[in-house]
């Protein structure tokens, strides 16, 4: 399973999560439990990339944390984060079909 580094970002309200891999996504948590803010984050992640995959796109591969902590666009971001967690990278199920088909008993 691979995972994605997301910034977190706090406030008084909530957590703010920005993922440097997928260009775009953040997710905002108006929870104090950060626990909570992280399950919210994980299904905003889920939602995003089943509307990706949908719509016919390719996922980015995570990089590396050596190749983030790299990265120098990414400095003022690790400056500015109150700290890194990591969010799995989880399709959900695909739908279920039914399908009717014929073929050889001896196939099956």
């Amino acid at each position: 399973m691979s995972h994605y580094l997301a910034f977190v970002f706090a406030d008084d309200d909530g957590f703010g999560f920005t993922l440097p891999d997928i260009d775009g996504f953040t997710a905002y948590a108006e929870s104090t439990d950060f626990y909570e803010a992280v399950s919210i984050a994980r299904e905003t992640l889920a939602s995003h990339m089943e509307l990706v995959v949908d719509a016919g796109g390719e996922l980015p591969i995570p990089r590396s944390l050596a190749a983030l902590r790299a990265d120098p666009e990414l400095r003022e971001e690790w400056d500015l984060a109150d700290l890194t967690t990591m969010l799995p990278a989880l399709l959900p199920a695909g739908r279920t079909k039914r399908i009717n088909i014929t073929m050889d008993e001896h196939t099956l």
